[in-house]
């Protein structure tokens, strides 16, 4: 009789040291991806590296690659990690649950990144070409990493809904502009922004906006009720 041949995919609930993949476009499966607190390194060269599958590294980084493509991981907390690793040089978004951003990088021109973050955000190195840098932190954003988008149509969008906006190392935010929406008391350090938006919800809230582009000016806005105040510090 002939014997039947079964191929069966690696099982990825078990220990793994690391994961790689390398193929024209990746979906996620509904399984998703668990790493026994073990880095996990997914790879496209190309389409979209997306699907609703969790990718769980645990105390472990997640390096997310697409080289000629997007990244589209949007379901709540669809990346666990201790840090994730972001490189892709379409518009990409990606929602994390991640204690520290080491490093969010794209390449190429005109290209997006949106991170959506459940806590608080420790940034990393964050960088763009003529795109938007969109950060979306739920308990505020800080921690020492630059966020950079050159060229002329590069922004950089900074959210804390519930908490703070707090990059205030030397230079930390360069882009052409910048929006800025917190709750709490915040304060952003820019260099080469040519207009500057902030966008303050809540009551009772600070804004501190130092620029660094040929002058350095602060602008404080305080809130005295719950409606959105609209700064624009023309440099």
């Amino acid at each position: 009789s002939r014997r039947r041949h079964t191929r069966y995919w690696r099982d990825w609930s078990s220990d793994v040291c690391s994961s790689d993949l390398d193929v024209d476009g990746l979906s996620i499966g509904a399984f998703g991806i668990t790493t026994n607190n073990a880095n996990a390194t997914i790879t496209a060269n190309g389409g979209s590296l997306n699907g609703t599958g969790v990718i769980n590294a645990g105390n472990a980084t997640v390096t997310l690659t697409n080289s000629n493509g997007s990244i589209q991981l949007t379901t709540a907390n669809q990346v666990v990690a201790n840090a994730a690793v972001i490189s892709a040089t379409n518009t990409s978004s990606v929602a994390t649950k991640v204690t520290l951003l080491s490093s969010a990088n794209i390449s190429g021109a005109g290209q997006n990144l949106t991170v959506t973050q459940t806590g608080p955000l420790q940034v990393g190195t964050v960088s763009a070409v003529n795109g938007t840098v969109a950060l979306n932190a739920a308990g505020g954003l800080s921690g020492p990493g630059l966020i950079t988008v050159s060229g002329s149509n590069g922004a950089v969008v900074l959210t804390a809904n519930a908490g703070s906006v707090n990059l205030s190392a030397a230079n930390q935010v360069t882009a052409n502009a910048v929006t800025v929406t917190a709750l709490a008391n915040s304060a952003i350090n820019t260099n080469g922004v040519q207009s500057f938006n902030a966008v303050l919800n809540g009551s009772g809230n600070t804004l501190a906006v130092t620029a660094t582009n040929g002058r350095s000016e602060e602008h404080t806005s305080e809130l005295q009720s719950r409606q959105y105040l609209v700064c624009r510090l023309l440099l």
